[in-house]
């Protein structure tokens, strides 16, 4: 168990540049970005041509499986009730972790 609270680490503050380029890197999506207020994390609505896209950028401090249990409920939501409105996940093209 991860002993830093993610109320005690600074929130992600990755450049608007930087985040551009992973979008279009990790998610082939090119956009206009446009900050969205976050206690923890750093997210973005990303709009194009045709699509509006919200990135999440999670707390270091957050623990893995509190990320993947969010991407769970996301699945079984949009799974059980498609017409709930909950967020679509998009998998990157290819996951690094470091």
């Amino acid at each position: 168990m991860n002993d830093i609270s993610v109320f005690d680490y600074p929130k992600p503050s990755l450049a608007e540049d930087t985040v551009c380029e992973l979008l279009l890197r990790d998610y082939g999506i090119v956009g206009t970005l446009h900050p969205l207020v976050s206690e923890r994390d750093q997210n973005f609505l990303a709009t194009t041509a045709d699509a509006q896209y919200v990135l999440k950028i999670a707390n270091a401090a957050k623990e893995r499986h509190f990320l993947e249990l969010q991407n769970a409920t996301l699945k079984h939501c949009a799974r059980v009730d498609p017409a709930l409105g909950v967020p679509k996940l998009i998998p990157a093209k290819a996951i690094s972790i470091s």
